[in-house]
C-alpha cells in the first residue's frame, strides 16, 4: 500500500527498520502520551485524561514491538538505552510499568551495563 498524498510505501508495508546490521549503540524511544493535564509548554502528541486507554496502548507497543523485531525472544534486538517519555509515562501503574518493561525486554533487551530512563511527573508517584 502506498501513501495517498507521496510514492512511498506506508509504515505498516515497510520492512523491519531495526535491522541486525546497525552498529551500537543502538537507542530505543517509547513515547507514552498519557497526561493528566495539558502544560502550557507541551507541544507534543498527548491524551489528556485518558488513562483508560493505557491497556489498549500497551497492546499496540506489544504489536508495534512484534513488528520492528519479528525474531522476538529467538533473536532479540538488544538496546543500550531505552527513553520511556511522553506525555507522563509514571501516569501508567505499576503493573503496567512492569508490563512495559516485560515487552521491551522480550524483544530488545538492554545490553549489561544499559541505561533505562522514565520521564515522570512526582505528583504522580505515591507511597
Amino acid at each position: 500500500m502506498v501513501s495517498p498524498t507521496e510514492n512511498t510505501p506506508t509504515l505498516a508495508h515497510q520492512p523491519p527498520v531495526l535491522a541486525k546490521s546497525w552498529v551500537v549503540p543502538r537507542s530505543l524511544y517509547v513515547h507514552v502520551p498519557f497526561c493528566a493535564k495539558q502544560c502550557g509548554y507541551c507541544d507534543f502528541a498527548i491524551a489528556v485524561g485518558r488513562t483508560d486507554r493505557i491497556d489498549t496502548y500497551l497492546d499496540a507497543v506489544r504489536a508495534e514491538l512484534a513488528r520492528l523485531v519479528p525474531g522476538g525472544e529467538n533473536e532479540p534486538m538488544p538496546m543500550d538505552t531505552w527513553f520511556v517519555g511522553g506525555g507522563t509515562p509514571s501516569l501508567l501503574s505499576a503493573e503496567q510499568l512492569r508490563r512495559l518493561g516485560r515487552e521491551l525486554a522480550a524483544r530488545t533487551p538492554l545490553v549489561a551495563g544499559g541505561e533505562a530512563s522514565l520521564e515522570s511527573n512526582p505528583e504522580s508517584f505515591d507511597d
